[in-house]
């Protein structure tokens, strides 16, 4: 039974091109055809283009609906818009299926399995469970003896990532503190921009950037602290928009690059030459590069190993990675790194820390929380790998998460590319850390220290009140007050965020706009900010995380010209939710969630600024 590709680089499983006879419109049958076309190369957003097509002329049936989904479970960003299709492809299955055939109505049993992704992308974990088993019920029934190896490869896959749900719940009820830090417009574009990596002293990287008709290879230099204007690499190393970016040496002066089409991945190196032009990319050498797909190649800080993936004959899986040591000026037979590291899964994208003690990859095997996860494992004092260690969330998702290259030597900093409806493009390169316990320890004392001063305030103002009342035996004449003009109405709105993130969205920042206005017209007013999560996580983390909300809206004020001494921020984490957590039933409620995540203002001094502020 054939299948379609999980995802870009899972299995590297073909399609079959079976023409119908007698189809009665030449032109649709054409354009169904285009779609094939495109699937089988990979180029999912082409393929939905010319699926669409179909669709739109009346064929909304299961077959249609499946390739669709499929489409979309492979487009960055828009892989919960699979969904639906996939829902209306598993209504009609058949153990039959006709590939290639626009006769076809009905959806093979990959359907269920392709829904089940999109489930687990979109954080559906329940209801992936559920179409990852009844994808294994049906693919078996009845002998699972009578599998072939194709089709135990899918079994794997499918136990895999029901583990893989079952552990998300987890990774995610105990999430990692991190910093996340976008590297701003001079890198970022309105486009995808990814695959970053570094030089060793951080002032010089490389990355992709998406171009209308290709992916260019772009370089950056920092001057003054700041990255320069991107140059374009791609004609000097003379790719045609089929090489992308694998690793920068150390020092700066080696590029490797994995060149790909259809049927082949190679990797290829290009050096910076003294007139700062990068030289045109050249094969890496026939004992790296073989008959079969290398995707990916970096080298150690001296560059004397090589750790690449690669399928080839030795590989205990799908994609494993192999290292090689230099002799002279050759790269030696290539060895399989071992079955600490590698699965019968994939395992992309290695990367070692410049001190050589940690190896940083991407993996579907192992603890994965869903697709590709990102491990490290630590090498022992006789040199050897130990077990895999998964990188956590938000570091690691429901989707698959690639391509983190370390920048510092514990890899607690690295780059990554990430999809933020905040961000500058469809994919921007962020700069992500990991939180030191010790940060988040002393942000918790902080916070504990702020609530018992403000006790310890409300208690002496209902002490003074109280003495107050008893200093007076009768009621005094009221003393005329003069007549005050109408104040000036103000509505205050809280901001919202994302999930697990303290980035500031537009309508956040007009918010603050507004607050700024009011806060320099009137400069008697002083604001508290209060910062809130949802109860998704651990009760510590969250006050780390409102912390970080609060203090990205006083920023905000402070780049806008408020003085620092008339603000005053606080972390509450999840107490005081607007909205219940979860429903009734106990299932989650994600509207209330995302009412609670959010940062509040509360204004002082007001009555002097004759202000009124309107909730």
């Amino acid at each position: 039974m054939k299948k379609y590709l999980l995802s870009a680089a899972v299995l590297f499983l073909s399609f079959q091109l079976c023409f119908t006879q007698q189809e009665p419109n030449e032109a649709l049958k054409t354009t169904f055809q285009d779609g094939e076309f495109f699937l089988a190369r990979g180029d999912y957003l082409d393929a939905l283009i010319e699926f669409q097509q179909v669709y739109k002329r009346g064929y909304d049936n299961a077959n249609v609906n499946y390739r669709i989904g499929v489409c979309y479970v492979n487009i960055p960003g828009q892989k919960n818009m699979a969904i639906p299709h996939l829902e209306k492809a598993i209504k009609n299955i058949t153990t039959n299926y006709t590939e290639g055939s626009l006769r076809e109505t009905k959806a093979p049993i990959d359907a269920f399995l392709f829904l089940g992704n999109a489930y687990r992308i979109d954080n559906q974990i329940d209801k992936a469970i559920s179409s990852y088993n009844e994808f294994k019920k049906r693919l078996i029934d009845g002998d699972v003896d009578d599998l072939t190896d194709e089709e135990n490869i899918y079994l794997n896959y499918a136990n895999q990532q029901i583990k893989a749900c079952k552990i998300a719940k987890d990774a995610m009820a105990e999430p990692v503190a991190v910093d996340r830090i976008n590297l701003g417009e001079e890198i970022n574009s309105s486009s995808s921009n990814y695959r970053a990596v570094m030089s060793g002293d951080g002032q010089s990287m490389v990355y992709m950037f998406e171009l209308p008709f290709y992916e260019a290879v772009y370089y950056s230099v920092k001057e003054n602290g700041q990255w320069t204007d991107p140059k374009n690499l791609t004609p000097e190393i003379r790719s045609d928009g089929d090489q992308y970016v694998s690793h920068l040496s150390y020092d700066g002066t080696q590029l490797l690059l994995s060149r790909e089409d259809v049927f082949d991945s190679e990797i290829y190196i290009s050096n910076l030459q003294e007139d700062g032009r990068w030289s045109p990319s050249e094969p890496l050498g026939n004992n790296i590069n073989t008959k079969f797909w290398e995707s990916h190649a970096s080298t150690s800080r001296g560059g004397d190993t090589l750790y690449f993936a690669s399928n080839r004959r030795e590989s205990t899986g799908g994609m494993d990675i192999f290292y090689s040591v230099k002799d002279d000026d050759d790269w030696g037979d290539p060895k399989n790194l071992g079955v600490i590291v590698n699965t019968k899964l994939n395992e992309e994208y290695p990367f070692l820390t410049s001190d050589g003690q940690k190896l940083f990859f991407c993996s579907q095997g192992h603890s994965s929380i869903g697709g590709y996860d990102i491990f490290y494992s630590v090498r022992d004092q006789q040199g050897n790998w130990q077990e895999p260690v998964n990188m956590g969330y938000p570091f690691n998702t429901t989707d698959d998460d690639l391509f983190y290259f370390p920048i510092d030597n514990e890899g607690d900093c690295g780059l990554l590319a990430y999809i933020d409806e905040d961000g500058y493009g469809k994919e921007d390169i962020y700069k992500i850390c990991k939180i030191p316990q010790q940060r988040v320890e002393e942000a918790i004392a902080e916070q504990v220290e702020i609530d018992r001063e403000e006790e310890i305030e409300v208690q002496e103002s209902i002490d003074s009140l109280h003495h107050a009342l008893e200093e007076t035996d009768e009621q005094k004449e009221p003393t005329p007050e003069p007549q005050k003009e109408k104040p000036e109405e103000f509505t205050v709105k809280p901001v919202y965020f994302a999930f697990n993130k303290a980035d500031l969205s537009r309508e956040a920042k007009d918010e603050l706009d507004r607050i700024t206005h009011l806060m320099k017209r009137n400069e008697e007013i002083q604001l508290s900010i209060y910062g809130y999560t949802d109860a998704m996580g651990p009760e510590q983390y969250n006050l780390v995380l409102a912390n970080s909300r609060a203090e990205a809206a006083k920023a905000y004020l402070l780049k806008q010209g408020i003085d620092n001494d008339r603000i005053k921020t606080y972390a509450k984490g999840e107490l005081d939710p607007v909205e219940p957590n979860e429903n009734p039933d106990g299932t989650d409620n994600i509207i209330g969630r995302k009412k609670n995540r959010r940062v509040q203002f509360e204004f002082s001094a007001t009555d002097k600024a004759n202000v009124k502020i309107i909730r």
